[in-house]
């Protein structure tokens, strides 16, 4: 299996012992609280960045908040919520399942925000006019 289908390996591994240990009925009730939990947290280490970080060190701001944000998204994901996952990969905007859509965004708004770090660190010189 690929990369790809990590996530998809551990929810399995999870809901075997789910069912192995007669708990798969009530997990629901468990899931909607991880998933709280992971929002929650998001959001207060969103607003503790936002509101705590020095401006002398903002500049780390826009990556920091990509990759949490990246990071919760992945959690939330594994989590495999009914009402989560019926949204993310049950649903579809011109043919693109928003799950698909929601992801690349994300892993868009991480390789914008390296490409201008890189490009700030390493102040590529401008080529001479003509």
């Amino acid at each position: 299996a690929g990369a790809g289908e990590l996530g998809k390996t551990l929810t399995g591994f999870a809901r075997s012992g789910a069912y192995a240990d007669g708990w798969y009925e009530s997990r629901r009730s468990l899931q909607v609280v991880i998933v709280a939990v992971i929002s929650l947290l998001w959001a207060i280490l969103t607003l503790l960045a936002l509101w705590r970080i020095p401006e002398r060190r903002r500049r780390y701001l826009p990556m920091t908040l990509a990759t949490a944000t990246l990071m919760c998204f992945s959690a939330i994901r594994l989590v495999s919520l009914h009402q989560v996952d019926t949204l993310l990969y049950r649903r579809s905007v011109e043919g693109l399942r928003v799950g698909v859509i929601i992801e690349l965004l994300l892993v868009t708004v991480a390789a914008v925000i390296i490409n201008r770090a890189r490009r700030t660190v390493i102040q590529v010189p401008s080529l001479p006019e003509k």
